[in-house]
C-alpha cells in the first residue's frame, strides 16, 4: 500500500522562501528603494559579505529581487524588488510591527 503524500502547509512554503538567515530583512530594506550592495550591507547590521551575497543570489533565483549591473568605472550593481517581491510587503510590515510591539518582551527575557 502506497503512503499518502502529505501536502506542505502554505505557511511553511512562505517561511522557507522569505525566512532564510537574513532574507526577510533584506526584502524589508528593499521595500522602499533600490539599493547597492554596500548600502544593503550597512542597513543589515551584523551580516557578513559572504552571507549577504548568498542571500541575494537565493532571492534573485527565487524571483523576489532583480540585480541590475551597470558597466561603468567603477562597476555599479543595484538590487530592487520584482513585482513578486513587492507582494511580500504586507507580510513584512506585519512582522516588523509585531517585532516592534514585542521588542521589550524579547529583551526582558533575553538576559
Amino acid at each position: 500500500m502506497k503512503a499518502e503524500k502529505k501536502s506542505v502547509p502554505p505557511v511553511k512554503v512562505a517561511l522557507d522562501k522569505i525566512c532564510g538567515s537574513w532574507k526577510a530583512v533584506i526584502l524589508y530594506e528593499l521595500q522602499s528603494q533600490t539599493l547597492r550592495f554596500g548600502e544593503l550591507k550597512e542597513r543589515v547590521s551584523g551580516i557578513t559579505q559572504s552571507v549577504l551575497t548568498r542571500q541575494l543570489n537565493q532571492l534573485e533565483k527565487d524571483g523576489f529581487i532583480k540585480r541590475e549591473v551597470y558597466y561603468q568605472i567603477p562597476m555599479k550593481v543595484e538590487y530592487s524588488l520584482t513585482s513578486y517581491g513587492r507582494e511580500t510587503k504586507p507580510v513584512l510590515e506585519a512582522l516588523n510591527g509585531w517585532g516592534a510591539d514585542h521588542h521589550l518582551h524579547y529583551r526582558k527575557n533575553e538576559g
